[in-house]
């Protein structure tokens, strides 16, 4: 049986909700080509923007 990674199932750090840092990709939802609303904390955000994740 192979052992998961820790970051199986995650996008990478930069694409992390920038409020709550969510990073399971079951939990952000692509809105349109440019938006992700997180579904834990119900943000919405472009995950291509540098700006976000600062």
């Amino acid at each position: 049986m192979p052992i998961a990674r820790d970051d199986e199932g995650r996008v990478p750090l930069g694409c992390a909700c920038p409020l709550c840092g969510e990073r399971d990709r079951d939990r952000l939802v692509w809105l349109d080509d440019e938006r992700v609303r997180c579904t834990m904390c119900g943000t919405e955000y472009d995950p291509n923007d540098e700006r976000a994740a600062s």
